[in-house]
């Protein structure tokens, strides 16, 4: 064999050496950058091509909250609402149209007496008793009355009648509500502070029973409406029955 021109000795290359991995070891090296790519949500293509990436979307606005409408558009607000809609879901005072709760009309004593009545879960049958002489001819009205005899809560004229066509009155209110519940809540711990006034509209303010003013149409010649003669509206005896679940549930 002829020595290379020049005197020198050709170098043998080392053999390149092969991974016994092959394509995994590609493909962990890739690991790390498909993991980044899927925890900020971008697409992996983009980011082996060296592209730039694309500027996140803005937060995207919250759809604004509104408030549900009133179920009564004549109480579209504040503790009316929330009675007269109470009244009407368990239904004490039923709205006198759809959507119309008509907060301002007066009640009768008879609707006084039908409203507390279901308050109290329409108790039943009472056994038969000497009771008011004009009861109202409908069952439902005829039980409600007796009922309010029966609890000793309304002794009605001096004559034993109810008048239930006749306007309520706070007074009627008053009266009723603290001959159902005095000696219930004071045995049952809920005893109301007894005024100084002992008359029945004393203890429906010291009960917290008592609605606001601008609820209690004056009686004729009154000046205040906060009087035992007011006429009492559907809107403050739906206020009424809901302070008085407060004060029950309390």
């Amino acid at each position: 064999m002829s020595a290379p021109p020049h005197g020198r000795r050709p170098q043998r290359r080392a053999p390149r050496r092969r991974s016994v991995l092959g394509g995994a070891a590609r493909a962990s090296a890739l690991l790390p950058v498909a993991v980044l790519a899927a925890w900020i949500g971008l697409p992996l293509a983009r980011l082996s091509r060296g592209e730039p990436a694309a500027a996140p979307d803005p937060d995207p606005v919250p759809p604004a909250v509104t408030a549900p409408a009133p179920a009564f558009r004549d109480a579209p607000s504040g503790e009316l609402r929330r009675a007269v809609e109470r009244a009407a879901e368990l239904g004490t005072l039923a709205p006198l149209a759809p959507g119309v709760f008509a907060p301002g009309e007066l009640l009768s004593r008879e609707e006084l007496a039908l409203a507390l009545h279901r308050f109290a879960g329409s108790p039943g049958p009472l056994p038969e008793f000497p009771s008011y002489t004009d009861l109202p001819e409908g069952e439902e009205a005829r039980a409600a009355c007796r009922w309010l005899h029966a609890q000793a809560a309304d002794w009605g004229d001096g004559a034993l009648r109810f008048r239930g066509e006749s306007e309520a009155t706070l007074g009627d209110a008053a009266g009723i509500l603290r001959g159902l519940l005095d000696a219930r809540l004071e045995r049952a711990g809920f005893g109301i502070p007894v005024p100084a006034d002992p008359a029945p509209l004393a203890w429906l303010a010291a009960a917290g029973l008592l609605p606001a003013p601008g609820l209690l149409p004056a009686a004729d010649g009154a000046e205040s409406p906060v009087a035992a003669g007011a006429p009492l509206t559907r809107g403050a005896g739906a206020i009424i029955l809901l302070r008085l679940e407060g004060v029950v549930q309390s």
